[in-house]
This record gives C-alpha cells, sequence and structure tokens, in this order.
C-alpha cells in the first residue's frame, strides 16, 4: 500500500494531516511493503513543549512501524515525543526493518529529547 502526496514536486507543500489533539500514534503500519511519501504531518503542540508531570502520558508520534516499510520525503513537526516510532514499543513482540530517509522531521518538542525517531528493537 502505498499513501503518497506531491510534497516537493513544483514547489508543492504535499498534503497535510493534522493532530489537533493529542494521538499517541496517528498511523501505525503492521505489514509489510507500506510506503509513505510526499506528505506532511502536524502535531498538536508546535513549538515549545513541557510534558508537566509524566512525560509518557503525554507523549504522541506521527508514525509507528511495526513491520518493513519506507517512510520518505515528509515533513514531521509537532510531535511530543518523536515523530516516528521504529519497532516495538514496551512489551510488543514486534521488530522493524523501517526505511526513514530524505524527511524533514523537526520541531518535536518534549522535553529532554531531540530525537527525530524512536528507535527500540528495530532489526537494522
Amino acid at each position: 500500500m502505498t499513501l503518497a502526496s506531491g510534497r516537493g514536486r513544483n514547489g508543492l507543500s504535499g498534503a497535510l494531516i493534522t493532530a489537533d489533539e493529542r494521538a499517541s500514534r496517528l498511523f501505525q503500519i503492521y505489514e509489510a511493503g507500506v510506503r509513505i511519501t510526499g506528505l506532511r504531518f502536524r502535531g498538536h503542540h508546535v513549538g515549545y513543549y513541557d510534558p508537566a508531570g509524566n512525560a509518557w502520558d503525554n507523549d504522541s508520534l506521527a508514525l509507528r512501524a511495526y513491520a518493513d516499510c519506507e517512510i520518505d520525503n515528509c515533513e514531521l513537526y509537532g510531535w511530543t515525543h518523536a515523530a516516528i516510532g521504529i519497532g516495538r514499543h514496551g512489551s510488543d513482540p514486534l521488530d522493524s526493518a523501517a526505511h526513514v530517509h530524505h524527511c524533514s522531521i523537526h520541531d518535536n518538542m518534549m522535553e529532554g529529547w531531540v530525537t527525530a525517531s524512536s528507535s527500540i528493537g528495530a532489526t537494522r
């Protein structure tokens, strides 16, 4: 399956997918062969974010990749954890060989985190 837009073609910005409220995972990828390309994902917190309290109760991701997939030419910003989570989370038994490249990943501002993507148990 491919989810695509025209980000970067002839000066286009690409389709914008937004989360106006906290979304722990906007999209989750469980099947191999998925490609997400040329899209923009804006989270619910653009700018500084102070989690105040248990940060894990407030985390949000645009994408969580549990399977082999490709995420390219996307812009991801405004997420309170990492824009993309790769591989298992907590006690999840799933690994991932996600390939993330040529993306603009910025302004994901959880206090104490300076990551664009979170890789836990990834196989490559």
